[in-house]
Formats: C-alpha cells, structure tokens, sequence
C-alpha cells in the first residue's frame, strides 16, 4: 500500500473513531436528560457554580464580582460566552463538554502515533478514550473536567513533536496550552515546571530529519524555546492576575484556594481522598468564605485571601513536619489509590451512574486500563527516549497527587499516559506473538498480571462504597425534591395565595441549607423577594442564613426590615 494510500485509510479509520466517540457521548446524554440532576445540579456542587457564574458572564458581569477568584474562570467566561451565543440551558454546557470530549479522543488519537510511531497504537488509543467510560461521564457533564482533559491533551501533542521545524513556535504553543491547563488544574503544577526545565535543554530546539533518524540541533534558537513557553503561559494567565489585582488590590495569579486543598489532603484526620475541615463546607464556597472565617477567628483579625491560603498552607505543613509517619502513611495510601480500581467520588459517583445505567456499565473503565496502562509504562522504559514525555506527565502528576488527595477526577488527566502506553503495550504483544517473541509477550502479560494486582492493594470495604452510594442517591434525590418544588411554585404563580407562596419559598431555602448550600438558600430567598418584597417571613429566613453565612451586617438588616414589614400600618 502506498504511502498516499495508507494516509486515507488512517484518516478514515481516526474519522470512524471519532464518530463513535460522538455517538456514545450523545446516547449517554439523551439517557441522563432523564435524571433529576440533568436540569437542576446538585445544590452547592461545581455544575451549579459554574452555571451561575456563565449566567453572569451572559448578562455582562465580566468582573465576576470584587472577591478573588475562588474556582477556575477560565471556564465560567467559556461556559458564559456559551450562554450568551446559544442561550441559558443546561443542554449547552453538557454540548460543549461532549464536543470537547471528542477532541480528546482525537489529541490522545494523534498524540500515541506520534510518540510511538505507530499508526496502528494511536487508532486503538483513540477507540479506547473514545469508549472510556469516566470520560463519558465529564464529557456529558456541566463541570471543567472536560475542558481541562483537552488543554492537557492539546499541550501533550503539542510537545510530542512532528515532523516539522520544531522550536520557539511549538514551545510557545505548548507554553499556551500549559497555562489554560493549569488555571483549571493546580496538579498540572509540577508538569508545568518540567515542561519549562525541558524546554531550556540545548535539544528543545531541533529540527527532525525526513526520516526517522535523529534531530540536529538549530543554535540560533537555542534558548528561545524557554523563553516562549514561559512568555505564553504567562500571557495566559495574565488577565485573571491583573482582574485579580485590579478588583482586590492583591496579586494572585488565578483562584486562592491552593491552601485549603493542600490542607484538605494533609492533616489529622486525611484518609487519601476528600476529607472536610473541622467548620468549611465541602463546596468552592465553603473552600473560599468559610475557610476564611475559620483562619480569621483562629489569628484574631482580618485576614486577605492570600493571607488565608497561607495560613491553610501552613498548617498542612506543620502536619507534615510533626508528623512524618503519618504523612508517609498518606502517601502510601494515596499511591494505591492511584492505581486502584475504584473511582473515590467527587461532584460525582462513577459507581452509582454505573448502577443507573446499564449504557454507562457497559463501557470499559479504570478496572480494565488501569493494569494495561502501568504494565505499557514499565515496558516503555526499555525506549525512554521516545516515551520520555508520558514518562514526565505520568510521575509529575502522580507526584502532585501523592501530595495532595486523590479523587477519580482529579485522577483522571492520568489516563492521558495511560491510554498511549495501553495502546503501545497490545501493540507489542501482538506484534511479539506473532513475530513468534515469547519472551516479549511473555513480558507484556506478565507485566498485566503486575499491574491488575497492584490495582487490587487498595481495598474498598463495604461501609466505604455504601456510604457513598448512599451520599450519592441523597444528592440526587434533593435535585428531584427542588424540581418538585420549583414546579409547584410555577404552578401557583397565579392561584396560590401569598401565605402559601413564602411556605414553598422558605422550604426550597431550607432544602437548599440542608443539602450544605447556604449561598443557594440566600439566593432563593433573595428571587422570591424579587416577587414580593412585603413578606416578613422572607425577611426573617433570609436573616438567619445570612447570620449563618457570617454576614451580620446583611443579617441584622434583614431582621429590621421583617420587623418593619411585620408592624400594622399607623
């Protein structure tokens, strides 16, 4: 087959992959349309924040309040710009994510052939993303996971090179897509420094041959690869830095909640996964206004949000520093998370949509590429010049969650590695039986049994998948109690009496309080008194979560206004 020949069929083959890569992500939406969380999120989870904020963005609030940043803005300006072209709906986050999705599947596609070389490993990496199941799951979903998988995706093969003049263009285009990554990811931080040690190597700079022989160094650009990776990331970032800086008065480069995570994973009482601090609700809110209320109360004053970022910082590190044997258990727990099976729920339980959907179940996930992703990693080793790249992603990141937590989405961008090297590995093996090299595919499959058994260290006792199942049920079954609720109120926008109105206002608040969403509740008060702004009893519920939420000064003047509207007129 000629050259020319082969191209089209490779360009088919990669087309017919993405494709099925729609077709699934499409199925499973039209499927979850049905599930009560499709039209209302969970209440205080990322999907309800961010679509609050693209509402925002829609309606021309650019500076998104006069607070820091406490989540990633990158996609709540996109996910707005979204909003603002196609209208409020939460078909256009769930479509914009699935159209992201896919061109996962093709950068992951692209990325394999290219460091492996083999057409053959990146179409089988691209069929594996394309029915990966915990990638339909983000892909379908109203949360940055998606966009983040691309940029990081993007940023991969961009690195890996091809076969043009490479140099200052393709660094700076990696630089780019770095950055954009990282604002939406604070693990991709030691990757990103890896990245930019690499780029000031001499062989940064170079420029392939037409073959496949080695590359000759270019002096003239030597040097400037560095240099434009590290300019275009910054300029990246720099316009959330300066929004920051401009609005607040203080230089933070994107969100200031670095230091509450960082404590979140490491203290008394961590596990490995998500664990609460001791009065900071589990939600971006909670990271950001009570973990500020928190660190003020214990320092006696004021404090900025960088001041509270260093204060959690700080007390992650004393654990650290005081207790090293703990910590080390941490890790050691934390790096057999990595490699398990299981998938440790955050914003979603993978294990429960599993149980919803016999679609979902029927899709291959962690279980079977975990053991053939670690098992290509290791053999890739004996070719480390042409798999330094996955090799790099693979320790920074696992690096930055053994030092951090672990959830299966915050695992996720793993499977960036993993899949490439899944791929690389059946190749071999196939290649070997076929070629009649028992001792290599004896290699490959006894490398599989390794990492099938590393997987299975973790153990997930009974009590850890039921109470997150039952977590999981809970939050959807409040989505289904706030639809019902919304619909009676739309119901009796006309008929129902005013007395019954503020009954099933104040209940939807209460639901919203009980769900760990005070900032919700607040608002809902606050849009049914947008209806009728006479109501004490309003009034007096918006004062006591505005009390609960540490602000005294709002509270105290809605308990004034409910005794004013509570008084007969003279």
């Amino acid at each position: 087959m000629d050259r020319s020949r082969k191209r089209a069929v490779q360009a088919f083959s990669l087309t017919a992959i993405l494709g099925v890569a729609l077709a699934v992500r499409l199925l499973y939406l039209q499927e979850i349309s049905r599930y009560p969380s499709f039209f209302v999120p969970y209440a205080g989870g990322d999907a309800a924040l961010y679509g609050e904020l693209a509402q925002r963005v829609a309606a021309g609030d650019l500076a998104l309040g006069t607070e820091v940043y406490h989540y990633s803005p990158l996609y709540a300006y996109m996910l707005g710009l979204s909003y603002a072209l196609f209208g409020e709906s939460p078909w256009v986050a769930r479509l914009l994510n699935t159209v992201l999705g896919t061109g996962t599947v093709a950068l992951v596609c692209l990325c394999t052939g290219r460091l492996f070389r083999s057409a053959s490993a990146g179409l089988l990496a691209g069929l594996a993303a394309a029915l990966y199941g915990p990638f339909v799951v983000f892909d379908t979903s109203g949360l940055k996971t998606s966009l983040g998988l691309f940029l990081t995706a993007l940023c991969l093969w961009i690195v890996a090179g091809s076969r043009r003049p490479a140099g200052l263009s393709r660094w700076a285009a990696a630089g780019a897509a770095a950055g954009l990554a990282w604002n939406l990811n604070g693990f991709l931080t030691l990757f990103v420094i890896g990245l930019f040690l690499w780029s000031c190597l001499p062989g940064a700079a170079s420029r392939p041959t037409e073959g496949q022989g080695p590359s000759r160094p270019v002096p003239a650009s030597r040097g400037l690869p560095a240099v434009g990776f590290l300019l275009s990331s910054w300029i990246v970032i720099a316009p959330f830095f300066l929004r920051n800086w401009l609005v607040t008065g203080e230089p933070v480069l994107t969100t200031s909640t670095g230091g509450i995570h960082f404590y979140l994973g490491n203290n008394e009482r961590a596990w490995g996964g998500y664990q609460h601090a001791r009065g900071v609700r589990g939600s971006a809110a909670g990271h950001f206004h009570d973990a500020r209320r928190v660190a003020e109360e214990e320092l006696g004053r004021p404090l900025t949000a960088s001041e509270v970022s260093a204060y959690w910082k700080g007390k992650g590190l004393e654990f650290i520093r005081t207790r090293p044997k703990e910590f080390g258990y941490l890790i050691m727990q934390r790096a057999q998370m990595v490699v398990s099976p299981y998938e440790v729920p955050e914003n979603e339980n993978y294990q429960y949509l599993r149980s919803r959907s016999r679609f979902l179940s029927g899709l291959p996930g962690s279980g079977f590429l975990l053991p053939l992703g670690l098992a290509g990693l290791v053999l890739s080793l004996a070719r480390p010049g042409k798999t330094f790249l996955l090799l790099l992603f693979f320790a920074t990141y696992g690096a930055a969650l053994l030092l951090g937590l672990v959830t299966w989405r915050y695992r996720l961008p793993l499977t960036l590695a993993l899949l490439p090297s899944a791929a690389f590995l059946i190749v071999t093996c196939i290649t070997a039986m076929r070629e009649k090299r028992l001792r290599l595919a004896g290699a490959c499959i006894f490398l599989t049994a390794c990492g099938w058994m590393a997987g299975r260290a973790y153990p997930v006792s009974e009590f850890q998948s039921g109470r997150d199942m039952t977590a999981a049920h809970l939050r959807m079954e409040g989505s289904r109690r706030e639809i019902l609720l919304l619909q009676e109120l739309s119901s009796t926008a006309l008929s129902a009496s005013p007395a019954d109105r503020d009954r099933l206002w104040v209940r939807l608040a209460e639901l919203r309080k009980s769900l760990g969403d005070l900032e919700g509740s607040a608002a809902v008060l606050q849009r049914a008194l947008q209806e009728n702004s006479e109501r004490p009893r309003l009034w007096h519920a918006l004062a006591v979560v505005s009390e609960e939420l540490g602000r005294e000064d709002a509270a105290e003047e809605a308990r004034e206004t409910a005794r004013r509207k509570s008084r007969p007129p003279p």
